[in-house]
C-alpha cells in the first residue's frame, strides 16, 4: 500500500479547541484551524468585529469569502487603485500574525541579465566537505550560510548583469572576489556596498524574513501607515518590470528548496536543525515564494482604504477574556488590542498523524503501523506530527521496525521534497521522490514475500492539494 496524500483535515490541537469550547460557552464564534472554503461563516453578522490569526493564502481566501462572497465588489480608479464597494453585509476584520504582513506577492518580472545556472554553494560538494569535517551538520551555523550566499549570487548577478546602469562594479570583477567570502562577512558587505551604491537594493535576508523585527509603533495609525506602505512597497518591487531581481531571488530560494531533501541526510543534522529545516526554513520559503497574485494584494489595501480590514500587527497574541466572554487580541510591538467575541485562526490544521480526520491515516497510527516523526529539542522530544518513513518511503511502525510493504510520501510524511513546487525545466523533487519511490516499491515487491504485512483495511483516501 501507498499512502500518496497531500493536506488533509485533523482535529484541533489543545489550544483551537480550547478557543472552540470558549466560544460555545460564551455565544462566541471560532474557526478553528482549517480549509477556509469549507467553514461556514454564516453565524458572523454585518459590521462584527473579528479578530483574524493568520496573513498567509488562508487569510487571502477568507477575504474573498467575505467581502464579495458577501455581495460586495472592487472598481479600478482612474490612478489604478481599486476602490471596494462594499454591500453592507461585510464584517470588518482586524488581522495580525507573527510577521505582521501578508505573504509577499507572486512576481511578474522577467529575467534581464545572465541566465541562472546551476546552484554552485549549496551543491552536494559543499554540503559533502562539511560533513567530512563535522559529525553533525547544523542548520544555522552550517547551511543557512551556504543558502544565503546562493541566494545572494543570484541576486546581485541580476543586478549587476540585468541593470548594469544600477551598478558601479562590472559583474566578472564583482563574481570573483564573492565567490571567495562568506556570506556574514564585513567584506561581503563591503563589496556590496561598493558595487551597488543604492542601498534600497541591498538584500537583507533577515530583514525579508522578518520586515518589522525589533520595530514599535506610535499609536494604531502608525500601524496602519506601516502596513500599507509595506504593501505597496511589496507591490512596487514583485509586480513591475523594474525589479527582476525579486524573480532572481526567488529562483535561487526554489532551488535550494528542491535541493535540500537531496544532498543533505537527515540523519547528519542535528536534532534542532531537522526541527528548523521542516520549519522556520520551510515558512520563510512559503512566505517568500509562495504568496497571492498581485491583484490580491491590491484588494487588500482597497478593503483596508474602505476601513474593512485593519491591521493588528506583529507579534500577535490572542487570549481570552473569561469576565467578558471575549477573545482578546493584542501586540506588544504595534500596541493594538482589539476585544470582540469571533476569532477565526487563518491557516491550515497542523499536520499530526495522531489527530488525523483522514481514515487511513487514522488507521495506520491506531494500529501501530505508522508513527509519527519525533525530533529532539532543546525544550525535549517534540512530535512534527508527521508520518515517519525512512529513506526508501517504508511506513516506521510503532515498536521501530520497517513496514516492508507500506509506503509513504507526500507533504505529510517526514519525507522532504513531495510538498515542492513542480516547474517546468528544474527535475523538480516531488517528480524525483516519485521516480525513487517507485524503484523502490519494484525492489520490495522482487524480494518480499506473497505474505507478508497486510495495509490496513480502509480503502485509500485522497488527500486535500
Amino acid at each position: 500500500m501507498v499512502t500518496a496524500l497531500g493536506h488533509t483535515d485533523s482535529r484541533p490541537d489543545s489550544a483551537s479547541a480550547r478557543f472552540s469550547v470558549f466560544a460555545a460557552q460564551h455565544g462566541g464564534f471560532h474557526a478553528a484551524p482549517s480549509y477556509t472554503t469549507d467553514v461556514d461563516y454564516s453565524a458572523i453578522a454585518p459590521g462584527q468585529d473579528v479578530i483574524v490569526a493568520g496573513m498567509g493564502l488562508a487569510f487571502v481566501d477568507l477575504l474573498v469569502l467575505l467581502m464579495e462572497g458577501r455581495g460586495g465588489r472592487f472598481e479600478t480608479m482612474s490612478d489604478g487603485e481599486l476602490r471596494y464597494l462594499p454591500s453592507g453585509k461585510e464584517p470588518k476584520l482586524w488581522a495580525g500574525s507573527r510577521r505582521g504582513v501578508p505573504y509577499h506577492s507572486k512576481i511578474s518580472a522577467q529575467l534581464k541579465g545572465a541566465a541562472p545556472g546551476p546552484l554552485r554553494f549549496f551543491s552536494a560538494a559543499a554540503v559533502g566537505q562539511l560533513l567530512e569535517k563535522h559529525e553533525e551538520l547544523d542548520f544555522r551555523e552550517h547551511l543557512w550560510p551556504l543558502i544565503a550566499k546562493e541566494a545572494g549570487y543570484f541576486y546581485y548577478r541580476e543586478v549587476l548583469t540585468g541593470s548594469p546602469e544600477r551598478a558601479a562594479m562590472a559583474w566578472e570583477s564583482f563574481e570573483a572576489q564573492f565567490n571567495g567570502l562568506d556570506w556574514y562577512s564585513r567584506e561581503r558587505a563591503e563589496l556590496i556596498a561598493a558595487a551597488v551604491p543604492e542601498t534600497a537594493l541591498h538584500l537583507d535576508l533577515e530583514r525579508l524574513d522578518d520586515p518589522f523585527r525589533g520595530v514599535y509603533f506610535a499609536d494604531h495609525q502608525d500601524v496602519q501607515t506601516a502596513l500599507a506602505q509595506y504593501i505597496k512597497r511589496d507591490l512596487q518591487q514583485r509586480d513591475s518590470p523594474d525589479h527582476p531581481e525579486t524573480l532572481a531571488l526567488f529562483l535561487a530560494f526554489l532551488h535550494v528548496y528542491m535541493e535540500v531533501g537531496r544532498v543533505v541526510p537527515v540523519e547528519r543534522l542535528n536534532a534542532p536543525s531537522q526541527q528548523h529545516i521542516h520549519g522556520w526554513w520551510h515558512g520563510f520559503f512559503s512566505f517568500v515564494d509562495s504568496g497571492p497574485p498581485p491583484h490580491r494584494l491590491r484588494q487588500m489595501l482597497a478593503l483596508h482604504r474602505a476601513g474593512l480590514l485593519e491591521f493588528l500587527g506583529p507579534s500577535l497574541e490572542v487570549s481570552v477574556d473569561q469576565t467578558n466572554g471575549t477573545f482578546i487580541a493584542s501586540s506588544r510591538q504595534s500596541g493594538v488590542r482589539i476585544s470582540t467575541t469571533a476569532l477565526i485562526e487563518a491557516r491550515l490544521p497542523a499536520t499530526s498523524l495522531a489527530r488525523s480526520l483522514n481514515p487511513v491515516l487514522a488507521s495506520l497510527h491506531s494500529s501501530g503501523l505508522g508513527t509519527e516523526q519525533q525530533l529532539l529539542t532543546s525544550d525535549g522530544i517534540r512530535s512534527t506530527g508527521k508520518l515517519l518513513v525512512t529513506a526508501q518511503h517504508q511506513l516506521v511502525g510503532a515498536g521501530g521496525n520497517t513496514q516492508a510493504a507500506l509506503f509513504g510520501i507526500g507533504p505529510g510524511t517526514s519525507g522532504w521534497g513531495a510538498g515542492a513546487f513542480a516547474r517546468p525545466s528544474t527535475n523538480a523533487a516531488p517528480f524525483r521522490e516519485n521516480d525513487a519511490l517507485a524503484r523502490n516499491i519494484l525492489e520490495a515487491i522482487r524480494v518480499t514475500p506473497t505474505t507478508s504485512q497486510t495495509a490496513p483495511s480502509e480503502p485509500a483516501a485522497a488527500g486535500k492539494n
